[in-house]
This record gives structure tokens, sequence and C-alpha cells, in this order.
């Protein structure tokens, strides 16, 4: 039989005071996790290396068990190979956000918070059609507010290039999280002041946007999930970033119909790809990411709401199917519903073993041990 993995993206969050206090996990009353932790085993994960930033690239791939030293620089090649962007060895690769503007110049939503799935289409539009004459850079549009920037021959400068992950420097002014440190920042500012536009609404003035280029990257490999864990290994995901973690693994990655990233996912869909999967991988991983894009969009109790769904169907389901020998459910880092932004600290984990009912407490653990945890027998 197989072994399952749940990693419930930000799930962990601050209390909420609208929520008496809670936070959204403990607001939702997720029963079957609950049922895990009651009558099974639960600990702390530390997900995130010292030095690193809280994100989810650097902490999915602890909860893999890939070292510090192999976690790649910068996520969006990963992300261009989810979506099979071609990018060659000498190019610098870039995240590039769609961001809203307070009325006093901070950066006030990482996603686009606010504009409408036209206005996104009109916004991207414009853009690619700035960037045709330009051969050095390619722009790629990766769904809603994410973009993806390939800048031919680029490669040399990425160490040179500082950038500023949106998320991360919600509030700050826009002029102090502007690229620099090289030729290529020079290039992505004037970039940047191009793309600053409003959107004109009769009856609530102007919205101002722009692009923000960030996680600058390039080619790189990771080691192999069945190198390091000598087991098959499927993951269940929509997110660009775990899609690309999955994809340069070696592992089986299906396209789950109705899997959005978000709060609108088809949950269900996402539950049937892993109990088909559980026949042939020793391995399942499943993924779900609404609760980090709620946690953005500062909406604690959309994340609640959402995490009480993801209980019911995807845990419930597990649990039900009987499929699986383990079941482990996880969280890569803090996603914070009232600031918007992430953090990292020990992460909770609950697992259940069909044949064992052993309540106890495993103490604090490296997240490198996650797959040897679940995978045992």
């Amino acid at each position: 039989m197989s072994s399952v993995m749940v990693i419930i993206d930000g799930m962990t969050d601050n209390p909420i005071d609208e929520m008496e206090g809670k936070t959204p996990f403990q607001y939702a009353q997720c029963k079957n996790i609950n049922f895990i932790r009651n009558n099974g085993s639960y600990g702390e994960f530390k997900t995130c290396p010292d030095g690193f930033k809280v994100d989810s690239m650097n902490c999915i791939m602890t909860l893999l068990g890939i070292d510090h030293h192999n976690i790649p620089r910068g996520r969006a090649y990963l992300e261009a190979l989810a979506h099979e962007i071609p990018v060659d060895n000498d190019d610098l690769v870039m995240r590039c956000n769609i961001v809203t503007i307070d009325d006093y110049g901070r950066l006030r939503s990482s996603c686009g918070e606010g504009i409408s799935r036209e206005e996104f289409e009109n916004i991207i539009n414009d853009n690619a059609e700035n960037f045709k004459e330009n051969e050095k850079v390619k722009f790629y549009n990766i769904g809603g507010y994410k973009n993806i920037l390939v800048i031919k021959g680029a490669k040399d400068e990425v160490e040179r290039t500082i950038t500023y992950a949106p998320h991360e420097n919600l509030g700050d002014l826009i002029e102090d999280i502007m690229p620099r440190g090289s030729k290529v920042s020079i290039m992505l500012e004037k970039m940047i002041n191009e793309s600053r536009h409003n959107i004109k609404r009769p009856d609530e003035g102007f919205k101002e946007y722009m692009l923000m280029p960030w996680g600058e990257s390039y080619v790189q490999e990771i080691p192999r999930f069945y190198e390091l864990h000598n087991k098959k290994c499927a993951c269940v995901c929509a997110t660009e970033i775990v899609q690309g973690i999955a994809l340069a693994m070696g592992m089986k990655v299906p396209r789950v119909k109705g899997a959005t990233a978000d709060v609108d996912t088809d949950l269900n869909s996402k539950l049937n790809s892993a109990l088909s999967l559980a026949k042939e991988y020793e391995i399942v991983i499943v993924h779900i990411n609404g609760t980090d894009e709620a946690s953005h969009r500062k909406r604690p109790f959309e994340k609640a709401s959402f995490l009480k769904d993801v209980d019911e169907i995807i845990v419930g389901g597990l649990i039900e199917s009987k499929l699986f020998d383990n079941i482990l459910v996880c969280c890569d880092h803090s996603s914070l519903s009232d600031k918007g932004s992430h953090r990292g600290g020990y992460q909770p984990f609950f697992l259940y073993n069909f044949k064992e009912n052993n309540e106890c407490f495993l103490g604090k653990i490296d997240g490198k041990e996650a797959i040897t945890i679940l995978a045992r027998n």
C-alpha cells in the first residue's frame, strides 16, 4: 500500500480578533485532522533551513528531503518548467507579479487584489505587446496575477541582481523595493515604471497597478525523489512552484481537471487523482494552496471555510478510502491573514498509521525527515 502526504500551504496563522481570538485553523474545527491527532502521532517540523527565506519552495523542498545545499537559487525556473516555457542554460528567469499600490505609493497587494479578471487580461495583453519589440525579454502569463520573464543570455547577472518578493514587502514604498545591483536591474526598473498605470472606475476612482519582477533564477538541477528515498512518487498539485519542484525531482504530475491552486479548486478531483495514483505509486503528495492565497488576500474567514472543506473532502476522503498505510498532514510555513505575509518557525504535523493506534508526541523534527516518517512501516 501507499503513503500520502497532504501539504496545506500556509495553514498556520495568527489569532484573529473577529474569530474570537482563534486562528483560522482553530476556527475551522477540522474534525478529521483532529481525529488523526487524537488517534495517531503528532509533532512539529522545522521546515525552513537557517538563513533561507520563508517561502514555499524552500519549505516544501525541505519536506521532500532535499538538503539546503541543493535548494536552487530562486523559484522562477521551476515555475517556467511547470508551464513548459523554454529557458536556455544562459538565461535569467524571474517571476513577475501584477501588484497594486495604495494612495501613498506603498505596495498594497502582492497578488493584484481588487483587479478583475477582465482587467488582468487587459494588463497582460498590453504588457505582452510592449515586450514584442524587445528580443531579449520574453513575457509569459501563467495565470491571473502571475507572470514569468525570461531575459535571454543574462544568467551572469543573477548573483548581482537584488529583487524583493512582493508578499514579503507589503506596505513598503515602491521606490524602496525596486530591483538593484546590476545592469539587468536598470532595465527592470525602467520596465516597472513603464508598466505603472491607473485603472479608472466610475464608482471607485483610480486603482494603481504595476509589474514587479522577483525570484531571479536560472536552469538548475535538483536531486530526484527516487534517488533520495528509493520510492516512486506522484504529486497532485496545481501551484506552479510545486509542479516545477515535482517535475524536476522526477515525480509523476497529473493534470487535474478543475485544480486552480486557489480556494475555488476542485477538491474532489484532487482526491480522486490521489486515490488513483495510490495503486501505482508508493508515495503520493497532495498539495493544497488556497489557504496561502486567502492569507495573502487577508481573508481569514475565506481561509477557515476552505480549511474546513479540505479537512472534510481531502483528509476525510483519504481516511475513508483505506488505501494508504500512512496519512501525514503538514504545513510548509505560516501565512498570516492579518498581514498578508509568511512566517517561519516550527510547523505542526499529524500522522495516522492504519496498522497502529499510537497516541504520542514525536517532538520537534527536522523537516527533511518527513518522508522517512511518512514511509515507515
